[in-house]
């Protein structure tokens, strides 16, 4: 009996979260040029979008039928949202931080961080993206106790003195959405002067 009220209260829970969550992001605004955000369209590559944030001083391309929003979240500088849906394909966040090279990040203990929210870590590698030294940690996400056979990845860059943290989930049920947004997003990332 006690069994059961706690599975009820869960499930209860589980589905005011789901409920909480539409209500939230079907009031995210979307996003608008203004004088830190600017999407335009790629003149030499045809189905691409360019956002370009002269604030944090970045852009990068993107499928043009892929939604682009900028939240406000209080634990991030910026937040952007690539993607719909309750786990966005893709999202990218700059922070502050004191740390001055991706080496350095070493010491933050990233592994024993995901494991804590039961994410077990793959593989840690790194990649020179936007000539920064990026550091690539591919993970897999446990669902009730079930460990996650897909590939999701997080991707990490220091630059002025900010840590731009990219993140892509395969989790999604559109894993082709999201690795096509992945495959046109990296490449196309740099920073600007």
């Amino acid at each position: 009996m006690k069994r059961l009220g706690i599975f009820l209260l869960i499930g209860i829970v589980i589905i005011g979260g789901i409920i909480g969550c539409y209500f939230w992001y079907k009031n995210t605004p979307p996003i608008t040029p203004d004088e830190t955000a600017l999407i335009k369209k790629e003149k030499n590559q045809p189905g691409l979008k360019t956002y370009r944030n002269d604030k944090f001083r970045f852009e990068f391309s993107y499928p043009e039928d892929v939604p682009v929003s900028v939240n406000k979240n209080p634990l991030f500088l910026l937040y952007v949202e690539i993607g719909k849906g309750m786990l966005n394909p893709y999202a990218l966040t700059v922070e502050k931080t004191d740390i001055k090279d991706i080496e350095s990040l070493n010491n933050y203990t990233l592994k024993k961080d995901f494991e804590s929210r039961g994410q077990g870590v793959k593989e840690q590698h790194y990649i020179t993206l936007a000539g920064e030294k990026a550091r690539v940690t591919t993970f897999n996400v446990n669902f009730y106790g079930s460990p996650g056979s897909k590939k999701n990845v997080f991707i990490q860059i220091i630059h002025d003195g900010k840590l731009y943290s990219m993140l892509i989930w395969e989790n999604t049920g559109s894993d082709k959405t999201s690795w096509n947004i992945y495959d046109v997003m990296l490449p196309t990332f740099k920073f600007l002067k």
